[in-house]
């Protein structure tokens, strides 16, 4: 174990907890860095980020009541430029244990370029700058947990949402809509079922599955197998952004999982090609190795 430390490098400042082992952090810090040094243009995307590393989330009490399963969080640069990683799967309050089974440094890596992702996808978003601003200025007031400006802070945040990341560009809307429905649209309810357990997390409805039956708002479900209409993909915010920061993750290089990577590319290709046409827009990064050809059946992880 290392002690609590902290790291400048291209800009950019890392902290790490003293439970952070040393090769957590050369994995956290090679990943980032390996994007910094492919990228050609908008170098002040990476000034003044900052890393904040911990083995897990109980060892602050900010974030000690956080879902165990997320291992990385990333705040809108709006209102800061912050990226939160934690090394360690487990907590010794959730499980009774003190067993803190280390995530691999492959994960890691990808779970940095995930996060980096999500700063890309709302970096270089162009959203209303009034409502940007009036956003920011409730946070700072206290935001969604202040009750004077709650109602507020939940109205303006709702409209912020679908203007606020690449995620929600007509281009990537599209794409993502075209996947989808290759992927659902007309399968049988067995068919839909396999395939939504295979992409997991990163299902269109994998959100939907997790909220409580007895709080579900029907008018923003999503069914698959008849087709994403308009109105379902608006509601689809959240998974948009999730797999636009996953792909941004692939095509830089991560790979904690080679098939579970295989079949994600090929599931969202369309979407993929977007996000690769977008790093090269903003950061002038030349993707051209990443790209995974349809009928290849493995891909290098190093690429």
């Amino acid at each position: 174990m290392g002690n609590d430390s902290t790291v400048k490098k291209n800009g950019i400042t890392y902290h790490y907890t003293e439970k952070i082992k040393p090769q957590s952090q050369a994995a956290i810090e090679h990943a980032i860095t390996r994007v910094f040094e492919k990228s050609r243009k908008n170098i002040s995307f990476f000034y003044g980020l900052k890393l904040e590393v911990q083995g897990s989330w109980d060892e602050t009490k900010e974030f000690k009541n956080k879902n165990y399963w997320e291992q990385g969080f990333t705040y809108d640069p709006a209102i800061k430029k912050v990226i939160h990683l934690k090394t360690n799967r487990s907590s010794a309050i959730e499980f009774g244990t003190l067993f803190h089974p280390t995530i691999s440094n492959e994960k890691l890596e990808e779970n940095a370029l995930h996060e980096l992702g999500h700063l890309f996808n709302t970096y270089f978003a162009n959203p209303d700058k009034e409502l940007k601003e009036r956003l920011k200025e409730l946070y700072l007031m206290g935001g969604k947990n202040c009750k004077e400006i709650a109602e507020e802070y939940t109205r303006l945040n709702e409209i912020y949402c679908r203007q606020n990341g690449l995620s929600d560009s007509k281009e990537f809307k599209e794409a993502w809509r075209k996947d989808v429905n290759n992927a659902f649209k007309g399968k049988s309810r067995w068919k839909t079922s396999i395939t939504d357990s295979n992409l997991g997390y990163f299902s269109p409805i994998f959100e939907f599955s997790q909220i409580d039956k007895n709080k579900i708002d029907h008018s923003k479900k999503i069914t698959l197998n008849d087709g994403i209409d308009d109105k379902e993909l608006d509601c689809a915010d959240l998974p948009r952004d999730e797999i636009f920061s996953q792909l941004f993750a692939f095509a830089m290089g991560a790979c904690g999982n080679e098939r579970y990577k295989h079949y994600l590319v090929n599931t969202y290709k369309y979407s993929y090609e977007v996000v690769k046409k977008y790093i090269n827009k903003y950061l002038g990064t030349n993707t051209k190795g990443h790209y995974v050809p349809r009928t290849q059946s493995k891909f290098d992880c190093n690429g």
